[in-house]
C-alpha cells in the first residue's frame, strides 16, 4: 500500500443527495467492474481515502486537474491512500479507461 498526502485547494460546494458525509477518518473506494465504487463520495477535511483495485486489469485514479493527484498504476489487489487536506470538489478518471469517472467532495 502506498500513502500520499494531498494539499488540495479548489472551491467548495454543498453535499449532494447521492453521497453521505462521513466524519473525518477513512473512506474506501473499490475499483471493480470497470467502475469506482462508490463513484461519488463526500468526506470531511482530513479524511484518508483508500483506492483498491479489485480487478485483474490495471487502473488508476487520476485527477482531472493535471498534477493534482494520481494513484499511479494499480494492479489487482494493490491499494493507495490519499489524505484529503483541503475543501473542494475533485473529479478523477482512470488513465487507461477514459469512461471511468469519480468525484470526491471534501467539506469542512
Amino acid at each position: 500500500m502506498v500513502a500520499a498526502a494531498l494539499a488540495l485547494s479548489h472551491g467548495s460546494g454543498p453535499s449532494t443527495a447521492n453521497s453521505a458525509v462521513i466524519a473525518a477518518g477513512s473512506e474506501t473506494i473499490d475499483i471493480s467492474n470497470f467502475a469506482y465504487s462508490p463513484a461519488s463520495v463526500t468526506v470531511r477535511v482530513g479524511t484518508t481515502i483508500t483506492f483498491t483495485n479489485e480487478e485483474s486489469v490495471e487502473h488508476t485514479a487520476t485527477s482531472n486537474i493535471e498534477g493534482l493527484f494520481a494513484t499511479g498504476t494499480l494492479d489487482k489487489g494493490q491499494s493507495v491512500r490519499l489524505k484529503m487536506n483541503k475543501v473542494g470538489t475533485f473529479s478523477y478518471h482512470c488513465s487507461f479507461h477514459a469512461f471511468m469517472h469519480g468525484t470526491i467532495k471534501v467539506v469542512s
